[in-house]
C-alpha cells in the first residue's frame, strides 16, 4: 500500500456536528414473519439526515474525514458484504449486476437469474482486495 493511501496517515475532520439521538425498543416482523427486537432511532425534527448518519456511525465506531486524496474512513475490524453478481450477455459484455452482498446473497441472485432460462452467463464473485 502506498504511503500516499496508508489509512494511519490521513488526516481530515467528517466536517459538522451529528445531532442527538433519542434510542426507542421496538419489535418488527422480518421477512419471515419472525419477531426481532430492534432500535428506533429518532432524531429532533430540525435535524439534518447528515447529522443524524453522522451519531449513528461514531456509535459503530467509524470516524471519516476528506483530505488531499479524497474521502475515507476508519471502521472497526470486521466482516464486510464483498460478493458481487455478473452477467455477460451474447456479445460478450460483462455488467455488475449486484454488490455488497454475502456470498449466500449472491448465490441466490445468480440461482435465481439463471432459473429465468435467459441465454445470459451469470456468476458471483469475491471482491476481497487483500494486500
Amino acid at each position: 500500500m502506498s504511503k500516499m493511501h496508508d489509512p494511519a496517515q490521513r488526516t481530515g475532520e467528517p466536517g459538522g456536528p451529528a445531532c442527538p439521538l433519542e434510542v426507542l425498543s421496538i419489535e418488527l416482523k422480518d421477512q419471515e414473519n419472525q419477531l426481532q427486537h430492534s432500535s428506533l432511532l429518532v432524531a429532533p425534527e430540525t435535524a439534518t439526515e447528515l447529522e443524524m448518519l453522522r451519531n449513528i456511525v461514531s456509535r459503530f465506531g467509524i470516524c471519516w474525514g476528506h483530505d488531499q486524496f479524497g474521502w475515507w474512513a476508519k471502521v472497526p475490524n470486521m466482516q464486510y458484504p464483498s460478493w458481487s453478481v455478473w452477467r455477460q450477455d451474447d456479445n460478450g459484455n460483462q455488467f455488475l449486476i449486484g454488490f455488497n452482498m454475502s456470498k449466500a446473497e449472491a448465490t441466490q441472485m445468480v440461482c435465481h437469474y439463471e432459473s429465468l432460462g435467459h441465454k445470459q452467463y451469470y456468476w458471483l464473485q469475491d471482491e476481497t482486495i487483500s494486500e
